[in-house]
C-alpha cells in the first residue's frame, strides 16, 4: 500500500535508516531554501517563469536555474534583479549571532528571509 508523505524530509526519515543520508538530504533542502523562496515570491505575484524572464530580460531557463540553485551559487546581483522585477526591495543585513562573537563566514542555516506583509497572504496560498 502506498503511503503519502507531507514532505521530502518525512519520506526520507521513513524510508532510510542511514543518518548520513538523512543529513545530506537536510543539507540539500537548506541549501536550496533561497531558490525555492524566489519561486514562491514569483508565484505569489502571479507570474510564470517566462513572464519573470521578460521582466528581468533573461531567459526562462535562467529563472528556472535561479529557483533551483543552491545558496552559494546565487549572486547578489541576481537577487537585486529578481526583487526589482517583483517591485520589492532587497534588504541584506549582517547581525551578530546570539551567544557570542560568531564565526567568520556565513552558513546556510543562518539564512533569514523576511517576506513583505503585502505578499504574505498570497504566499500562504502557494505554500
Amino acid at each position: 500500500m502506498k503511503r503519502g508523505y507531507r514532505s521530502v524530509r518525512e519520506m526520507v526519515r521513513s524510508l532510510s535508516d542511514d543518518p548520513g543520508f538523512q543529513e545530506e538530504v537536510e543539507r540539500t533542502i537548506e541549501e536550496r531554501a533561497l531558490g525555492r523562496m524566489l519561486g514562491v515570491l514569483r508565484n505569489a505575484a502571479g507570474l510564470t517563469q517566462a513572464e519573470m524572464a521578460d521582466k528581468m530580460q533573461c531567459t526562462q531557463g535562467r529563472i528556472s536555474k535561479l529557483e533551483m540553485a543552491a545558496l552559494r551559487s546565487i549572486r547578489i546581483g541576481d537577487l537585486v534583479d529578481y526583487a526589482r522585477a517583483l517591485d520589492l526591495n532587497l534588504c541584506i543585513s549582517f547581525e551578530r549571532r546570539s551567544g557570542g562573537r560568531g564565526k567568520q563566514g556565513v552558513e546556510e542555516s543562518n539564512l533569514s528571509i523576511r517576506i513583505p506583509d503585502s505578499l504574505e497572504k498570497r504566499m500562504r496560498k502557494v505554500l
